[in-house]
């Protein structure tokens, strides 16, 4: 299951690629949430396509991307504004500082690093409700979350490659 990273100079056409991508997940991780099995705590997929993209993207996805997306995502949720910008920086922020050294390392890895920058994405979550609500939320919602996202990880794997593989398509039509 290895990923070949793109090496590429920027292009217009590569962000909006990662910029559509970002917003079709957004739009399914929204749609999860009327799910009965997901109802109120839909998996943070969003997150998962910002690390990957961070690790193997030689071309960085630009703040832009980010924040337009997160804006996008907040006001469709009713959420604050910023709360998912603020975490999808932090990700990528994270995914660029550890791009050399999860680069040419075995998914399960990359999956234990997921995990473990998931666990810092709740506990901003954690710490995003308190703030709001001036009160402790319940925690077993935010490790139901926690577990699904997680778990889903794969899938994303599997996602990003097909958006590699379009952009290569894209590539070789030029």
């Amino acid at each position: 299951m290895a990923i070949s990273s793109i090496a590429s100079p920027p292009t217009l056409q590569h962000q909006c690629v990662n910029f559509a991508l970002m917003f079709i997940v957004a739009f399914v991780e929204i749609a999860l949430a009327y799910f009965p099995l997901f109802f109120g705590v839909s998996p943070k997929l969003l997150i998962a396509i910002v690390f990957l993209i961070a690790i193997y993207d030689e071309e960085q996805n630009h703040f832009i991307n980010l924040i337009g997306v997160g804006l996008i995502y907040d006001m469709m949720q009713s959420a604050p504004l910023g709360y998912t910008s603020g975490a999808m920086i932090l990700v990528n922020l994270f995914g660029i500082l550890s791009r050399h050294r999860l680069k040419n390392v075995q998914q399960s890895l990359i999956w234990l690093e997921y995990a473990t920058v998931m666990i810092a994405v709740m506990f901003y979550t954690w710490i995003c409700i308190v703030v709001i609500n001036q009160g402790l939320p319940a925690v077993m919602p935010l490790v139901f979350q926690y577990s699904v996202t997680v778990l889903l990880f794969p899938v994303m794997i599997g996602i990003y490659k097909l958006e590699l593989s379009l952009l290569e398509l894209m590539r070789r039509l030029k």
